[in-house]
């Protein structure tokens, strides 16, 4: 919340959701994604980029990692770079702080 306060005027803010294969609803991972997820209806000048809600539909991307990490993979740069491209496109439609 620190980060949303300090915000100068002027700007906007794209939080990117982060994933964990092995995480369930206990996971500071999870917590942090459910956290982010609410703040543009209070804050319209955050946008989200949810890889959390992406990456596990392509599992693929994870197969034989930790399941946080892809390992360089041309797949999971290629889903992961959409992802953040998509959140600057988002943003674009949303106010400035």
């Amino acid at each position: 919340m620190k980060i949303v306060h300090d915000l100068d005027k002027g700007y906007k803010l794209i939080f990117m959701t982060p994933y964990n294969a092995n995480a369930d609803n206990t996971y500071n991972s999870t917590k942090l994604g459910n956290l982010e997820r609410k703040l543009p209806a209070k804050y319209k000048f955050i946008t989200i980029a949810d890889w959390g809600r992406i990456a596990p539909q392509h599992p693929d991307v994870f197969d034989g990692t930790d399941g946080v990490h892809f390992g360089g993979r041309p797949s999971g740069d290629i889903l992961y770079a959409r992802v953040i491209n998509q959140g600057l496109k988002d943003a674009q439609e949303t106010p400035v702080k």
